[in-house]
């Protein structure tokens, strides 16, 4: 973090009163800039963005990093539940996360994913926690991603072993659906080891 400012990480409620809907339009275009091919797909992106936010933000579990005094908040992380491992251990899934582009490569993602990763680890520590990034995104972004994901200790799982997460087998996921799974890298970080 060399020219990094002074940062804040908050959480929930008041991580929560720190997004209105103007950061959260630009939180929602860094986000989803990256992943889009053709411009005309931004909105629907976004759009799409937002309604997944939507759903974290009711549940309360967000973190953002704040930078300044003024408090901007710079970057967020999410997370939900998501399934269950065969032996009954809760699986979150850390998401619905994005740092504003002039303050990437400063390690505020970083500190929003750890404070994710704190609060799970209240909650259940035997807990399972899956992070996803999209393949056909920048190849950039799926460094950095996996990079980041590798430094806390996460290990890169098949899209069979997600699958099984959510309550699916891949046997039974028709040709699409796997099609749909295998765009993704998944990762996974153990709390009970």
């Amino acid at each position: 973090m060399s020219d990094a400012k002074k940062s804040d990480v908050f959480y929930g409620a008041d991580a929560i009163a720190r997004l209105d809907p103007k950061k959260l339009g630009e939180l929602a275009e860094a986000s989803e800039r990256g992943y889009v091919a053709d411009e005309g797909e931004l909105p629907k992106a976004i759009a799409s963005w937002h309604e997944r936010m939507r759903k974290v933000l009711e549940q309360g579990q967000v973190a953002v990093v704040t930078v300044g005094d003024d408090k901007e908040v710079v970057s967020m992380a999410g997370f939900r539940l998501i399934g269950k491992t065969s032996d009954g251990c809760p699986v979150y899934e850390a998401g619905s996360s994005v740092t504003l582009p002039e303050h990437q490569k400063k390690g505020y993602y970083r500190q929003a994913m750890e404070r994710i990763v704190a609060e799970i680890q209240k909650k259940a520590p035997n807990a399972m926690i899956v992070r996803s990034t999209w393949k056909s995104g920048s190849k950039e972004r799926e460094k950095t991603v996996k990079d980041s994901c590798e430094a806390m200790g996460f290990q890169e799982i098949p899209p069979d072993q997600y699958a099984k997460y959510i309550g699916k087998t891949w046997e039974a996921l028709s040709e699409e659906e796997r099609q749909g799974y295998l765009e993704w890298t998944y990762y996974q970080l153990d709390l009970a080891q």
